[in-house]
């Protein structure tokens, strides 16, 4: 069941990539969004929980000699899940993290290392866990470099730089001079925006208030 649920926080963290990545090439984040989404799929349906679940609740209540016949059961259902579904599934998340290598590192809005992650995971998950001992050893070694990536991007996606990366513009710090003057018996407020000189004329600015005031900021944005 945490499989499950660790694989729909996967596949929302495809997404967010997703979104960030699209100006670097939108094929390229269609196939990472549509083979992701094939990979949690296949996942979920060689996920032997409910039939492990109801094959424990009969061998609780099943008589002595009945036991030995759920368990082979059992064994068989384990069988199952290490097989051609869960290679599939195995393999796409190696595609996915590989594509998403490529992407990253073509993108301004993450780092290098952060590429660089998402390779090492990616090229440790091209032998599945199930593929006996090599197998086992590299799904280990691969959980070093998948949390480090879901760290770094999960931070990134969370910061502010990347609306303006997913944007396709750059973000322009804006510093504000406030002056106090005089006027009609009232002391008055004001602010003048000084923001980088590199904005032209023809691009789309998004003007982002962060004090809760009246919005004189904005305004003399």
């Amino acid at each position: 069941v945490l499989l499950l649920v660790n694989n729909l926080l996967t596949w929302l963290l495809y997404l967010g990539l997703g979104v960030v990545l699209w100006p670097v090439s939108r094929s390229a984040v269609t196939l990472v969004v549509g083979l992701g989404t094939l990979q949690m799929a296949a996942y979920t349906a060689s996920n032997p929980a409910l039939d492990l679940l109801t094959l424990a609740r009969l061998h609780a209540a099943a008589a002595a000699d009945e036991r030995a016949a759920l368990a082979a059961a059992g064994e068989a259902v384990l069988a199952r899940w290490n097989g051609t579904a869960f290679v599939t599934y195995y393999l796409l998340g190696a595609v996915v993290l590989l594509i998403l290598a490529w992407l990253l590192r073509r993108s301004a809005a993450f780092s290098r290392a952060t590429a660089a992650w998402a390779l090492a995971a990616g090229v440790l998950m091209l032998v599945p866990s199930s593929f006996g001992t090599v197998g086992m050893v590299l799904a280990l070694a691969s959980l070093v470099p998948w949390s480090v990536l879901c760290v770094m991007a999960g931070r990134r996606l969370l910061g502010w730089p990347v609306v303006g990366s997913a944007l396709g513009d750059a973000i322009y710090p804006a510093r504000v001079e406030p002056t106090t003057t005089l006027q009609a018996g009232f002391w008055a407020s004001t602010s003048e925006v000084t923001v980088s000189e590199n904005i032209q004329r023809t691009q789309r600015i998004l003007v982002v208030d962060d004090v809760l005031a009246t919005g004189g900021t904005a305004a003399a944005s």
